[in-house]
């Protein structure tokens, strides 16, 4: 009997050993938990489109940030694709170019002109300066668009210059909501950002053209341009300025071609670091405590603050100031722990990196990017409390303390039983 007994405590002590490796070492069995895929295939993170070419000849182009029910024909693969080209042109503001007129002692201002005027004028005793400027409101650029390159194109519209050699410089400045007849707006270009020469009057030309640096577009307001002789001397009788096509000139009003990379992030939740596994479904402990979101487009090299929000709608995690590399990709890790309320969570972020909600609202205009790709009321994925690692060790080792004392209470039966005998 005695050997009976020691076999079954051998037994029980393997079992239990076995059933405590269990919980503690975890599986690598992966699985793709709901929506982490169609049809359980693998796809690449990217961007995903579907295109097609219309009768007359254009092509119609959708972009996906997530991956979606499609092949290419002929190669039999997903195609990502990491930006759509777009070139938005923007027509000076009319009511807010025009142009300044200085006498020596006073200003004056003419927004409604068809024209506006760029030199030095004199007639008798009268003196005028005259200083161009011209507006664009490129305000729909969003945050997450890189600016690839601008070009500003102004026309002539009369040439009524004595001098044969000054230069028209064009400076990036802020003059506000409007133009106004002040010594501030009118020396607005000594605090501005010299751009170069528009055109010099020895090559006059009826259309210029000038590139302007990506980093002077303002993606939040108004693109603004002052445009000034290079010689304001006063040259005794005669005229010294050149007219040039105001936003009020139909047909030939001045404008700034902007060429953006317009694709917003693919902000999307990912099971694996290298992003290559979409989920949003988080519900498996061995593979699936952690959750990594990812996107491409972000202003490279900038910073962003990324707030997880719970089950409950609470602010959970805030992964501060993280910076996008040198390619405009942005990553965040967040590894479920206890205290994280499992349900349907949200991942936004946002800019600045110093901005820091209290609660999140899906119309918060700091927002740059927000994965609400999940089915369930737009959120960005779902966290089941079997996702969170210490849950699965807990419940192994109850587990394990009730068999132990199932063995316990059975061995001692029969021993009471042995006695009665």
């Amino acid at each position: 009997m005695k050997d009976k007994m020691k076999k079954v405590a051998l037994i029980a002590a393997i079992f239990i050993q076995v059933a405590l490796l269990f919980a503690f070492v975890p599986s690598f069995s992966w699985k793709l938990g709901n929506d982490c895929g169609i049809g359980g295939e693998f796809k690449p993170a990217g961007i995903y489109s579907i295109s097609k070419v219309n009768a007359d000849g254009t092509r119609t182009t959708r972009i996906y940030s997530r991956p979606i029910n499609y092949r290419d024909e002929e190669s039999n693969q997903w195609q990502p694709i990491n930006a759509e080209i777009v070139d938005p042109t923007y027509n000076s503001e009319t009511g807010l170019d025009g142009y300044i007129t200085y006498d020596g002692s006073a200003y004056n201002v003419d927004t409604a002109a068809v024209s506006f005027n760029v030199g030095f004028y004199r007639t008798g005793g009268t003196r005028n300066w005259y200083r161009g400027y011209v507006s664009f409101d490129t305000s729909g650029i969003t945050d997450t668009d890189t600016v690839i390159s601008a070009k500003l194109s102004v026309k002539t519209y009369a040439d009524l210059s004595d001098k044969t050699d000054w230069d028209n410089y064009v400076y990036r400045v802020d003059y506000g909501a409007s133009l106004d007849a002040t010594a501030a707006d009118w020396d607005a270009y000594s605090t501005g950002v010299y751009q170069g020469n528009l055109l010099n009057t020895a090559n006059y030309v009826d259309e210029t053209f000038y590139t302007i640096p990506v980093g002077n577009i303002d993606k939040t307001g108004k693109t603004q341009f002052c445009i000034k002789s290079s010689d304001e001397s006063d040259v005794g009788s005669g005229n010294n300025y050149i007219q040039w096509h105001s936003g009020d000139s139909t047909g030939s009003e001045p404008y700034l071609e902007v060429t953006t990379n317009t694709t917003a992030p693919g902000w999307a939740s990912f099971s694996d670091n290298l992003h290559s596994t979409a989920c949003d479904y988080f519900d498996v402990y061995e593979t699936e405590h952690w959750v990594y979101m990812y996107a491409t487009g972000f202003t490279a090299s900038e910073y962003y603050n990324v707030i997880y929000w719970d089950g409950l709608g609470n602010k959970s995690v805030v992964d501060g100031s993280i910076q996008a590399d040198a390619s405009g990709n942005l990553s965040s890790l967040h590894e479920f722990v206890i205290g994280d309320e499992p349900g349907n969570w949200q991942c936004t972020v946002y800019y600045p990196d110093t901005y820091d909600p209290s609660s999140y609202s899906s119309t918060d205009a700091y927002i740059v990017a927000d994965d609400t790709s999940y089915t369930v009321s737009e959120y960005a994925f779902y966290m089941d409390a079997t996702a969170i690692p210490e849950f699965p060790t807990v419940m192994a080792g109850i587990v394990v303390a009730g068999l132990c004392f199932g063995i316990y209470y059975w061995m001692r039966k029969r021993r009471v039983a042995h006695v009665k005998t």
